[in-house]
């Protein structure tokens, strides 16, 4: 900054002083001549001096006095042919101050100069030329050192614009000042320099204005006396924009000639970004930066010492030097970061846009990665790096020797350690190449399985290490591109535990060690505890990326398994046998030709996962042809001592039945699905289940099974249900239809084996709302509706609920034969948890029973009569009703008392009353005070 700023104060003054210098070379003519014809005389005069075409469009006036004031308008000096723009400089208006003595002995003096609104254009091209080479007879040098100034002793230029492109070093490729001020109040004082500064022409949308201020030199330090001596003139630049600010302050020495600096350097901001833009590189919000160094030397040569560097959280120190020598700048740096903040770099790289030859942009579509930076510069740097703090990668130093040349990096060695091991390697890329080329190869020892697992995303315990070799090759300038391209060889071997299972696996990527182009072969072998493992297929790093995978496994013990998956089995697990043909693209795995046997269980079918979307999406088609109850409840987690626990949602403590703990419906909205099942058979159950078929969806949080359909103790159940787990609670409706269950069925697998048969239908509405099982049960609206056909019942239970006096003795000598019955039928309203029976009722040929009412699901309490009528008056009837109270898990069914109190007040057959009250422990006939007569 200091060389251009330099450059561009010296051709500023150093062309207003020619073109001065060469008004008054039109010699005498100015005392005859005015306007047109004196500013056509000085055009001439002024080329042939300058080896440039100098048009001095407008009049020239003169205004005499001490000093004589001579005013030119519209100057402009020509550029070279191969200049883009075709004006090295272009001036508005030039006033310049003549001592009219001066004049007459020959030795022009020119003690004022004032510009306004001059516009200068400087390049310099690949090959090193400059526009202002030449000048003055410079032999190509801006200026020969020491400049003659023709006795300047005051200095004013306001509303300049200064555009410098420079397609040789690089450093700024391009740039623009405007709002120019040059101001040198005597010859004495430094030169003020103001002016806003874009880090591009055209500018860059939206990046800040940089504020430039600063003073350098003196009118006396650029002339001839002042270069020769020596002597260092002081200089300080001040560069602010959007809270960051750059200052450089020390001593210039020669700014025309060899330009000497003595530089103290300090910076600091919010933003290290807005800096960078103006050396043409452009990237998202940075973390906030600070920057101390000395930068001394000799134009092209500088170095830069005690360095001090902080950005972000990452500080890095060393040395430097600088050679602009060159085609492009040489740069030699030892560094070293104490800490590296990995993740702070990593999301600075991602947004860095160097504005190379392609604006940012690969020719195969997507944003350019910041390749264009390693063809600006040469450079050996080597960084050491520790620690390395990293949320991600499993670093913890590095060590790298860094060539870059010609547009090649080689990094070589590159050392890094962490793991528990390390890996040493050696990087390429060659971003000259059309397309850029990159290659890598690493050397892996003994890193940790565990930190390994957790880069992956598998956060698990583990133990173990992993090593081998890893070969790389790509091409490209965008990451899209570059995965594309990308070919892999690998050879790795995995020995060690995961969740105390001992694994033992070989990887292996590519063919013969090679990176492979296109498709990429894969072999995963060994072993997981007691199974078998082979995945074999193919993979493309294509956009997007893709694999088609064999998977086989098989072994004797499928509890290690699930303990690796963190469920520890009750059992010690069954033999088992998984087939699978496993397709990946992208986002989306597709499943095919699944078969997996479990013990007795076997099941095939397909399925899906697409990550494309807000949320996952399962799909799956299983067909189960036969489930194993009773080996599958064996693999279900278990208690620590085996002994198989408590479920989540037990409430024995506090005497519920129904659980109280919180479902998890949350997850519900965090993937979709869409599942088909079915079942052929069920094996190891007491159940009369003998098949099933379900259809589920789940969509943006709402699950809906439609159906549920049971094959189930010689009939079926069918149920449609839809929970909705975005209301606040989650809300539930579901309908059950009930087809012809078999009673005699159902109750012999439970292990009732008197005779009570018929055939059960009937059907259940219910909505609710709540977060937990108890909740759920407690807002529960609904009816519930059923009848019996084609029943019978055991005779000796008709004969319990509608005694009579002579049936009480053939009650203990009768048959076991059963009576039909002639009807049942149940119809319950249920609001708010309440159970209300509005009819129940159970009628045979020699009783009749009513129920009534009812069952509070909140308190989960009991509170039902059934009353039965014999349908025969018997002139000694005893027939009672049940109550049945308590709660859902502790019944209570009051039977006693209100048969001794039946029978007291039949006052019939007292030594039978009697023995009855002894063995049911209910009142005498004796102790009945209340008895009354029939």
């Amino acid at each position: 900054m200091a060389r251009m700023l330099g450059t561009i104060t010296a051709v500023i003054l150093g062309l207003a002083a020619l073109c001065a210098g060469l008004v008054v070379m039109a010699g005498s003519a100015i005392t005859f001549l005015e306007g047109e014809r004196l500013a056509g005389v000085a055009g001439w005069a002024a080329t042939k001096v300058a080896g440039r075409e100098v048009v001095v469009g407008g009049p020239v006036t003169i205004d005499w006095g001490r000093p004589t004031v001579v005013t030119a308008y519209g100057i402009s000096v020509n550029n070279p042919d191969w200049a883009r723009h075709p004006d090295l400089l272009d001036i508005a208006t030039l006033r310049i101050g003549l001592d009219p003595a001066s004049l007459l002995a020959l030795d022009p003096a020119i003690p004022l100069l004032d510009v306004e609104q001059p516009e200068a254009f400087l390049e310099r091209d690949a090959s090193g030329r400059t526009t202002w080479q030449g000048l003055l007879g410079s032999g190509g040098k801006t200026f020969e050192p020491g400049l003659d100034l023709y006795g300047l002793n005051q200095v004013l230029v306001v509303d300049g614009t200064v555009t410098y492109r420079d397609a040789g070093s690089g450093t700024i490729p391009s740039g623009r000042l405007s709002q120019l001020r040059i101001e040198a109040k005597d010859a004495a004082s430094p030169i003020a320099i103001q002016a806003t500064a874009e880090a591009s022409d055209p500018p860059t949308p939206d990046a800040p204005p940089l504020q430039v201020s600063g003073s350098a030199m003196s009118l006396n330090d650029l002339r001839a006396e002042g270069a020769a001596a020596g002597h260092g003139a002081p200089v300080r630049i001040d560069l602010a924009a959007a809270g960051s600010k750059l200052t450089a302050e020390g001593q210039l020495v020669d700014p025309l000639g060899t330009l000497r600096l003595d530089l103290r350097l300090t910076g600091s901001g919010p933003d290290a970004g807005t800096i960078l833009q103006y050396l043409n590189m452009r990237m998202a919000p940075l973390p906030g930066w600070r920057v101390e160094a000395e930068v001394s030397g000799t134009h092209p040569r500088w170095q830069v010492g005690k360095l001090t560097m902080d950005l972000g959280d990452t500080t890095v120190q060393g040395t430097a030097d600088l050679d602009l020598s060159g085609q492009r700048p040489s740069v030699s740096a030892n560094l070293w970061a104490t800490p590296l903040a990995l993740d702070q770099l990593r999301e600075i790289a991602a947004g860095l846009d160097t504005g190379n030859a392609s604006d940012g942009q690969d020719p195969d579509g997507g944003a350019g990665l910041p390749l264009d930076m390693l063809t600006r510069f040469d450079g050996d740097i080597r960084l050491v790096a520790d620690p390395i703090r990293s949320s991600e990668l499993p670093v913890s130093s590095l060590t790298a020797e860094a060539r870059v040349t010609e547009g090649t990096l080689t990094v070589d060695p590159l050392q890094l350690s962490g793991a528990g091991g390390s890996a040493t390697g050696r990087l390429v890329v060659n971003a000259a190449a059309q397309p850029a080329s990159h290659s890598a190869h690493a050397e892996l020892d003994d890193l940790a399985l565990d930190a390994l697992l957790d880069l992956v995303g598998t956060a698990v315990p583990a133990r173990g290490t992993v090593g081998g070799s890893l070969d790389l090759r790509a091409s490209g300038s965008t990451i899209d591109r570059i995965l594309s391209t990308l070919a892999v060889a690998a050879d790795l071997a995995m020995d060690g535990r995961v969740r105390d299972v001992p694994l033992d696996l070989g990887i292996h990527i590519g063919k013969d060690d090679q990176p492979s182009d296109g498709a990429v072969p894969i072999r995963i072998e060994g072993t997981v505890a007691e199974t078998d493992l082979s995945v074999t297929g193919t993979a493309t790093l294509d956009n997007p990326p893709a694999s088609d995978l064999q998977v086989r496994a098989h072994g004797a013990s499928l509890a290690p398994i699930l303990e690796m998956m963190g469920v520890q089995a009750g059992t010690p697990g069954l033999d088992h046998r998984l087939e699978a043909n496993v397709h990946h693209e992208g986002s989306t795995a597709r499943v095919a030709d699944l078969l997996a046997v479990v013990g007795a269980s076997r099941a095939t079918g397909s399925g899906s996962l697409d990550l494309s979307g807000d949320r996952p999406m399962v799909r799956a088609d299983l067909s189960v042809d036969r489930l194993a109850l009773d080996e599958l409840r064996g693999l279900a987690p278990s208690s620590p001592d085996g002994s198989g626990g408590e479920s989540a949602g037990d409430r024995s403590g506090d005497g519920g039945l129904i659980p109280a703990t919180s479902l998890p419906f949350d997850r519900l909205k965090s993937v979709d699905a869409r599942l088909s099942v079915q079942v052929a058979e069920f094996n190891g159950t007491d159940l009369p289940l003998s098949g099933m078929n379900m259809e589920a969806t789940l969509d943006k949080g709402v699950l809906k099974v439609q159906p549920l359909a049971v094959d189930f103790a010689e009939g079926r159940t069918r149920t449609t249900a839809t929970l909705d787990a975005n209301a606040r609670p989650p809300a539930l409706h579901g309908q059950v239809s009930v087809e012809r269950i078999s009673s005699d069925a159902l109750l012999t697998s439970l292990g009732v084996t008197q005779k009570v048969q018929g055939l059960v239908s009937g059907s259940m509405t219910l909505d609710s709302a709540g977060n937990s099982p108890d909740a759920l049960a407690a807002g529960l609206d609904g009816q519930v509706r059923f009848y019996i056909t084609d029943g019978r019942i055991n005779t000796k239970l008709v004969n319990a609920l509608a005694l009579s006096f002579t049936q009480v003795l053939d009650l203990l000598f009768s048959s076991d034969d059963s009576t039909p019955v002639d009807c049942m039928i149940g119809s319950f309203n249920v609001t708010d948890g309440i159970v209300n029976p509005e009819t129940l009722i159970f009628a045979t040929q020699e009783v009749a029973i009513r129920g009534k009412g009812r069952i509070d699901l909140a308190e989960e309490t009991l509170d039902l009569r059934f009353t039965p009528h014999p349908r025969e008056r018997q002139f000694f009837s005893i027939a009672v009703p049940i109550e049945l109270g308590g709660t859902l898990s502790d019944p209570t069914i009051d039977l006693g008392a209100s048969l001794g109190a039946e029978l007291a007040r039949n006052r019939a057959c007292r030594t039978a009353l009697d023995h009855v009250s002894e063995n049911l422990d209910i009142p005498s006939a004796q102790d009945d005070a209340t008895a009354g007569d029939p």
